[in-house]
């Protein structure tokens, strides 16, 4: 086992049902490396890597060394106050407020496993955030409060 101190230029993972990746250095020096060790590596920075002897040499453990200096980039540009940077600025219509909400909202589900791809799952809940949106924030943006009565029983089915 050899040790070598090697400064990052590139990672190169594994191609599609492959397991191995590798490393390459600053240098030029290549390393072999196991998908779940790329994970160790950032490029830019330092670090001494124990590696196996043989034809091709693979990456069995590392240790930082040196971490990358930040970059001396000139700082961005306040953002404009109005918000879009252009002179003009536009408010989020009632209309798209609520399909963003929605969208946001079905999808968080969705992928918790809450809502299941069927087509009445989905209607029924889409339905019911849509009725959420308008009892919290308002039909058509007008605001309002959530007031307990019919309508709260069937948004809460």
């Amino acid at each position: 086992m050899g040790h070598v101190t090697l400064t990052i230029a590139e990672i190169r993972w594994p191609a599609e049902g492959k397991d191995r990746g590798g490393v390459v250095g600053a240098d030029g020096r290549k390393f072999g490396c196991f998908r779940e060790k790329l994970g160790l590596f950032a490029v830019g920075n330092t670090y001494e890597i124990e590696v196996t002897d043989g034809q091709y040499q693979n990456v069995k453990s590392a240790r930082l060394v040196a971490a990358a200096a930040p970059s001396r980039q000139q700082a961005a540009p306040a953002p404009q106050a109005n918000g879009s940077g252009n002179g003009y600025y536009r408010p989020t219509s009632p209309e798209d407020s609520e399909r963003m909400f929605v969208c946001a909202t079905l999808g968080a589900l969705i992928r918790a496993g809450e809502v299941k791809n069927d087509k009445g799952q989905l209607f029924h809940t889409t339905q019911m955030l849509r009725l959420i949106w308008q009892h919290t924030f308002g039909a058509q943006g007008a605001g309002g409060a959530f007031h307990a009565g019919e309508n709260a029983q069937r948004a809460q089915a």
